[in-house]
């Protein structure tokens, strides 16, 4: 085998490499993003609040929190009163794009809940950050009803 051919077998290696790794953190962020969703859906605050980078940012319906101690005073505060445990999510549609160690998407969530009985369907719009080498929120926006009016 000749030096450029190993040349060109080693550039092949090396792409498809990056390739490889730009899936795996694909899939990692779906995980992550499915994780959030069971938790919220099982009422374990701080599960989600550990899934935010420190300085994150939350905006949800317009109202803005900056860091996990505010994030953590959302969650367990104002969203653990509206999650009851009847209520059900149902996340999907992801478009992610990965840049090395930085992310970011948008999911379709779907909301139900059974008193009074309603569907609310909604927009996430999330950045990640890898942080050692585990990947964290660094903003989430839910944006309801969606398509913004």
């Amino acid at each position: 085998m000749s030096q450029e051919e190993i040349e060109k077998l080693t550039d092949v290696i090396e792409e498809l490499s990056d390739r490889l790794r730009e899936l795996e953190d694909i899939e990692e962020l779906k995980c992550l993003q499915t994780n959030v969703n069971y938790w919220l859906c099982n009422r374990q605050w701080d599960d989600i609040v550990n899934s935010f980078a420190s300085g994150a940012i939350v905006n949800y319906r317009g109202e803005e929190r900056t860091g996990r101690e505010q994030i953590e005073d959302f969650f367990k505060n104002v969203l653990a009163r509206q999650v009851t445990p009847d209520t059900g999510y149902i996340i999907g549609q992801p478009i992610l794009v990965v840049q090395v160690d930085k992310a970011s998407g948008y999911w379709m969530q779907h909301q139900v809940f059974s008193n009074p009985v309603r569907w609310v369907q909604g927009r996430q719009e999330c950045d990640y950050i890898k942080d050692y080498g585990v990947w964290k929120i660094k903003y989430l926006r839910f944006v309801s009803p969606w398509p913004e009016a």
